[in-house]
């Protein structure tokens, strides 16, 4: 088996690099693989993705896996994608073939990372470079930092928790005009914008597993929360 406890190269992987001996000392493999732009329609990259993780299984003996999946799957708009309805398989998957295992989704991520279809860095560099974009009005997602998924994420681990499907989220549904507009003013830039009217379906993002936790306890989800995280996102673009 792969020498990491942790199988990707991506944004999610890296973020949980310093943690590859946590998770060998609690017997876990983190799964942050996958394909990095949910709008791919290239089946051939969501097929080697499922393979992989068919091979990953096969090969974790007695180690818990914890599958990094997304929250979108519950967005009534998204969720027939390729790309989600690709986790749902994988989800199944692995309940079916894991006697021990955590399946871990998430929201959009603020943190510094080189994928470019991310929203947060979708907007970040549209608006750095004067690009016009697309903005869907009414629009809601939830927001995170990278940090604040660790935290939670190794809490969660050390708690022994096994056997669910956990949501780790902000307790906010924030609409995507507020983050062009932080970074308007981050940037000291306008936005060349494109109002597209687009139906949208409110979904909630279930958080009842994390708000019990120490390290969700600690987070602070007020106004000044994205605020301060993109802030720190823009300082690590510089």
């Amino acid at each position: 088996m792969n020498l990491s406890n942790i199988i990707g190269s991506g944004f999610i992987a890296k973020s949980f690099k310093g943690y590859n001996n946590f998770f060998k000392k609690n017997k876990c493999i983190l799964y942050a693989a996958g394909v990095s732009n949910s709008k791919s329609n290239n089946l051939t990259l969501f097929k080697k993705d499922f393979l992989r993780l068919k091979k990953i299984i096969t090969v974790s003996n007695n180690l818990k896996l914890i599958y990094i999946s997304s929250c979108s799957i519950k967005d009534p708009l998204r969720k027939n994608s390729i790309y989600l309805q690709t986790k749902i398989e994988n989800e199944i998957l692995i309940k079916k073939n894991i006697k021990n295992y955590l399946i871990i989704r998430l929201p959009e991520i603020i943190g510094k990372n080189k994928n470019k279809n991310t929203l947060v860095n979708f907007f970040y560099y549209k608006i750095l470079n004067n690009k016009i974009f697309n903005l869907y009005t009414q629009t809601k997602r939830n927001f995170i930092h990278i940090d604040d998924i660790i935290s939670i994420l190794i809490e969660i681990v050390s708690k022994k928790i096994t056997n669910k499907t956990i949501n780790i989220a902000s307790s906010k549904m924030t609409e995507v005009e507020t983050i062009v507009k932080i970074f308007e003013e981050l940037l000291n830039k306008r936005s060349k914008i494109i109002y597209k009217k687009k139906k949208f379906i409110n979904y909630n993002i279930n958080i009842k597993d994390i708000k019990k936790l120490k390290n969700f306890k600690k987070i602070n989800f007020d106004q000044n929360y994205l605020k301060k995280n993109l802030k720190k996102y823009v300082n690590e673009n510089i």
